[in-house]
């Protein structure tokens, strides 16, 4: 742990490294603009991050920096980690290339959060594109600028202007490929973003974990995360509100928690053909502009099927159906909406294989605007009185069914 050969280049522009190599070494680029690492290879990391782009005691900005191509490995810290760098509106800076960070003690790929020194060193307008991190100790990709227990931001935007975890980041991040990483595969928050073609498989913990609203996301695939069986642990976690467009999800055995968690986003093209349907939580899910596929199919003969749709828009009613093999050629399709948070039931359809239909009651007296539809009709229970209420051309009516 102790054996350290450090190169460190500061104060310098325009420095191209080809080829770095280390054993139990390390690079720092330390308040530089326009560095870039050619291809690593050979590398052995120390104690500290294997490549580093640092900012310590500066409240400048820096950009241009890269890593192209190569690998890492080992090391007690990152493969490569940025410090308080922004690419403004070129991204100009990142990862790319097709860089592999193996068995690092930290992530494969990281931007550091919160302060050292006093000094924001969170980072902004980077690109990481073609990275394929292979069992970190911790996260695959760690693009959070914000990190634990909200505290105010120094040298940075305020908590006023904006939320904890959801800064303006704005990276792009593009074919990232996370394979058997300790913690997440893909981890990262922001209010802004654009993410295609992310790919986690066998992680111990979630592989895909991305905090705040305002993103985009498109070709999502998950196989098999939370490998540990962590209770609770969901294996794609999109917990604010973005817009996703293709999500794929392959489970041989079912974990714990959700296959998706993702109550505030709007989702087209989902495709989980070995997933319980119960483990998917989505808000809305809209059809208008790509197409909607929902594909989600059951592996067990027996196996509910449940998609939960929790967040209401103008298009899409928040419901709930339930479909049962109860036989050999025969189903039963159970509907619900979402009322209080928690399914009722609405209808019953071909229970004990009978062919027939049950139709839900009110059980309390409906007010008039129950029924806003002409020619329509809603029943409740009025005491021990079956009561119809209809409205026939927009006229409303009562009428007992029984007494």
């Amino acid at each position: 742990q102790n054996l350290i050969s450090h190169l460190i280049i500061s104060n310098s522009s325009g420095i191209d490294v080809f080829y770095p190599k280390a054993t139990f070494g390390s690079y720092e680029s330390f308040k530089n603009n326009n560095v870039k690492f050619w291809y690593p290879r050979d590398f052995y990391g120390d104690m500290s991050n294997c490549i580093a782009f640092t900012a310590w005691d500066s409240t400048d900005y820096y950009h241009g920096n890269y890593v192209i191509g190569g690998s890492t490995n080992y090391g007690s810290g990152s493969g490569v980690c940025f410090y308080r760098n922004d690419g403004g509106v070129g991204h100009d800076g990142g990862v790319i290339g097709g860089f592999t960070p193996y068995r690092c003690g930290e992530s494969g790929v990281k931007t550091y959060q919160n302060e050292v020194n006093g000094i924001s060193q969170r980072c902004y307008n980077l690109r990481f594109i073609d990275i394929n991190p292979i069992e970190t100790y911790y996260d695959g990709v760690d693009l959070n600028a914000d990190y634990g227990t909200p505290t105010e931001r120094q040298h940075d935007y305020t908590l006023a202007q904006y939320a904890w975890n959801n800064l303006p980041t704005n990276h792009i991040v593009s074919n990232i490929q996370a394979y058997k990483t300790h913690g997440v595969g893909i981890f990262g928050d922001g209010s802004t973003g654009f993410y295609r073609d992310i790919y986690a498989s066998y992680s111990r913990g979630a592989g895909i974990f991305i905090k705040g609203s305002g993103k985009n996301f498109k070709n999502l695939t998950s196989i098999q995360n939370n490998a540990a069986n962590t209770p609770g642990e969901n294996q794609i976690i999109l917990d604010g509100a973005n817009i996703i467009d293709g999500v794929n999800i392959i489970n041989y055995t079912q974990p714990t928690g959700l296959a998706i968690f993702a109550p505030n986003s709007t989702v087209t093209n989902l495709n989980a053909p070995s997933v319980p349907s119960s483990s998917i939580n989505i808000g809305n899910i809209e059809g208008l502009v790509v197409g909607n596929l929902i594909h989600v199919q059951p592996n067990l003969a027996n196996q509910t099927s449940a998609v939960y749709l929790n967040v209401v828009n103008t298009s899409v009613a928040s419901k709930r159906e339930d479909t049962i093999k109860i036989g050999p050629g025969a189903s039963e399709v159970t509907r619900y909406v979402i009322s209080g948070s928690s399914p009722r039931l609405t209808m019953r359809e071909n229970h004990g294989d009978f062919g027939s239909v049950n139709i839900a009651f009110s059980g309390t007296v409906l007010p008039d605007e129950a029924v806003p539809d002409a020619n329509s009709y809603a029943v409740y229970w009025d005491g021990t009185n079956l009561t119809a209420l209809i409205n026939h051309g927009g006229v409303l009516t009562r009428q007992k069914l029984t007494t």
